[in-house]
């Protein structure tokens, strides 16, 4: 069985513990590392190499819009973005799937009282397809180096 690293990015403790409960109720996936804002995440996406990353859109230091253009530039990486202003259709949104996020989940539909096992189940399928994607063109990309 595959399994796949996850960095998870959100400047509130509770959010971090409750995505990463949430990811590893998947047995292939398992929580590489976390990060507290958008800088922190640069330099652990570049160190730990995680298969998939979620990311707050708002966070001191640096947010999540401004963190996904450097990610893109440096370590492109599939990333999702997890926000209360992610909702499909929102400026931020597009703005995100624009500069190179492959989706987007409301916190509040994954976490708290809105949360349904159905949505949950949705969230883990797509990021297995992301994960398990981003794998193939890696593997792709290595034997055309051979």
């Amino acid at each position: 069985m595959k399994q796949y690293g996850v960095l998870v990015v959100d400047d509130s403790s509770f959010m971090r513990r409750s995505i990463s409960l949430i990811i590893e109720k998947d047995p292939q996936f398992f929580i590489i590392g976390i990060a507290r804002n958008g800088l922190d995440a640069i330099e652990k996406i570049q160190r730990l190499k995680p298969d998939v990353v979620t990311m707050d859109v708002e966070m001191p230091e640096m947010d999540g819009t401004s963190a996904l253009k450097e990610i893109m530039k440096i370590t492109p990486v599939p990333v999702v973005m997890l926000s209360n202003h992610t909702e499909d259709g929102t400026s931020t949104a597009i703005e995100a799937l624009e500069l190179g996020a492959v989706d987007f989940f409301l916190k509040s539909s994954l976490v708290g009282e809105e949360a349904k096992d159905e949505t949950i189940k949705d969230f883990l399928s797509k990021l297995k397809v992301i994960a398990n994607s981003c794998k193939v063109q890696k593997m792709k990309k290595m034997q055309k180096l051979l």
